[in-house]
């Protein structure tokens, strides 16, 4: 009768047949406490940065404010001064938001 090492769970070259699984679950545990940092450190920086005592807005923006039914349109009474590399242009709107120079 032959005598040959013990039958274990081994592979013909010598590696364990369940290496595969564990790199696999290794991997996935890794991948896992990495998103779960990662997800930390969002909630600390939204906590830090705190958003939700944004200014209130009363419906203009700059010269402009929002109107249901028209959608975007000047302000009354309003003026606005751009200045770019080459010129300044100003603006001044009237009583019913329309420019007039």
């Amino acid at each position: 009768m032959l005598r040959g090492p013990p039958l274990t769970d081994k592979s013909v070259v010598g590696v364990p047949r369940r290496t595969g699984r564990r790199v696999v679950l290794r991997a996935l545990l890794v991948l896992l406490c990495i998103v779960v940092a990662m997800l930390c450190a969002a909630e600390f920086l939204l906590r830090v940065t705190d958003f939700t005592q944004a200014p209130v807005s009363d419906g203009t923006y700059g010269v402009y404010r929002f109107d249901a039914e028209l959608g975007w349109s000047a302000a009354p009474h309003s003026a606005s001064q751009t200045t770019s590399w080459t010129r300044t242009i100003s603006s001044q709107h009237n009583s019913l938001g329309v420019r007039e120079r």
